[in-house]
């Protein structure tokens, strides 16, 4: 049954009508009132660019010398997380070395709140030691935030 659909289906199209040859295309002067509507002629097709001259080819517009156009240079914003945003717990941001979408890694440095507090200490009396305990303690230090990735350092949250 399928043969028999095709034949019919082939023999049924008509056949399509025929080009115009470039020869005729390209002898007529064709005035504005005869030039087709849809953009396009039926004849040859258009005539090709020039090939570049010697050299390396077309150059790059953004390498033009100075004096040939304007250069925009566009800078994308950068986002700067606000200063309570570092806290004691890590945060997800971009890192701006290494460009990732990274959870911080953070680790505790010793900063001016420890030693104010081990000056108090030893003010109040606190002997055998005991000014040393804000260094041993992790509440008192700053808080330093880093990329996992490139250990660049991306935020601090200070004591004071």
């Amino acid at each position: 049954m399928s043969d028999d659909f095709l034949k019919v289906s082939m023999e049924d199209a008509p056949a399509p009508p025929p080009y115009p040859s470039s020869d005729d295309n390209n002898s007529r002067n064709l005035n504005e009132s005869e030039q087709p509507q849809q953009g396009y002629s039926h004849g040859a097709p258009p005539p090709r660019a020039q090939p570049p001259a010697e050299g390396y080819g077309p150059t790059n517009p953004a390498y033009a010398p100075p004096g040939g156009g304007t250069t925009v240079i566009i800078n994308q914003p950068r986002f700067v997380p606000p200063k309570d945003a570092f806290n004691e717990e890590p945060i997800r941001m971009k890192c701006d070395a290494c460009h990732q979408e990274v959870l911080t890694s953070i680790h505790y440095e010793t900063g001016m709140m420890v030693y104010l507090i081990s000056i108090v200490c030893c003010v109040l009396g606190l002997v055998a030691g005991c000014c040393l305990i804000p260094f041993c303690v992790n509440i008192f230090k700053d808080v330093i935030h880093s990329c996992p990735n490139c250990r660049h350092q991306l935020g601090v949250m200070r004591r004071m």
